[in-house]
């Protein structure tokens, strides 16, 4: 399901707080910390970016209700080529806030900035925007999915994992450069399919698998022999033992990658 533009609007005084938090904390440190633009700079251009959503959500309200916009003739929404400067704007001033937050050990507030990063991110993705800054939200999906057991919210998880890499942007896809294990895009895959295993659902296991194999195949044997291991120390049941070893097969011992 798709994040609409009045979810990142609500949003805006909880992630304001957190911003300036931030700011405050860097001014009473000195001005010291991690580099970039000052949180004071970054706190400025984000509401400034909320503002530009709220008359968004306005306008959309209105071709809701099919009246013209003022701003876009006839009320046209934006092109996804639009969303997507928009968002990774929104993601770089979030994930440079995030920083800071981290730098200052301001936990709370960092975890307001990234649920607000994941939200624009998914807000990109179901607009048909491409998203060209991972890294922020693959480590807030990983966080969440090493923090849960529950079965349904790993299923969650690994869904919001496979909607943010069908809207990541060609260059991300084209994955030229593999010289860095820790890439978002390789790890945002993988952590995706552990999911897909740890939610027990066979279905939502070969969609990770196939893209898996689809996207990183220089990994995908390791993963499946490593998924191997997993099944017997963990002892995950039978039918995802079954799926899990039928890849296994295929593409360790068999059929191969082609």
């Amino acid at each position: 399901m798709s994040v609409a533009t009045r979810d990142l609007v609500d949003r805006a005084e909880a992630v304001g707080e957190a911003a300036r938090a931030v700011a405050a904390a860097h001014a009473a440190r000195g001005g010291s910390g991690p580099g970039g633009a000052d949180p004071e700079q970054l706190v400025d251009r984000l509401l400034r970016l909320f503002e530009v959503l709220e008359r968004l959500e306005a306008h959309e309200g209105r071709a809701r209700e099919g009246e013209p916009s003022a701003d876009r003739p006839g009320g046209a929404p934006l092109e996804p080529a639009e969303i997507g400067e928009l968002g990774d704007y929104g993601l770089q001033l979030l994930g440079g806030l995030g920083a800071w937050a981290s730098s200052l050990s301001l936990e709370q507030a960092r975890g307001v900035l990234e649920d607000c990063a994941l939200a624009v991110a998914r807000w990109v993705a179901g607009r048909a925007g491409a998203v060209h800054h991972l890294e922020p939200v693959v480590n807030v999906l990983a966080a969440r999915a090493n923090a849960t057991r529950d079965p349904a919210e790993v299923a969650h998880l690994s869904d919001v994992m496979g909607e943010l890499a069908d809207a990541a942007a060609p260059t991300i896809k084209s994955d030229l450069d593999k010289t860095q294990p820790g890439r978002p895009w390789r790890v945002l895959n993988l952590n995706r399919a552990i999911a897909a295993t740890r939610s027990h659902d066979t279905d939502r296991m070969e969609r990770a698998f196939e893209e898996l194999v689809r996207n990183l195949p220089e990994d995908a044997p390791g993963f499946f022999e490593e998924g191997m291991q997993q099944m017997d120390a963990v002892g995950y049941p039978r039918e995802v033992r079954a799926v899990m070893e039928r890849y296994h097969r295929r593409y360790t011992q068999g059929e191969g990658l082609h």
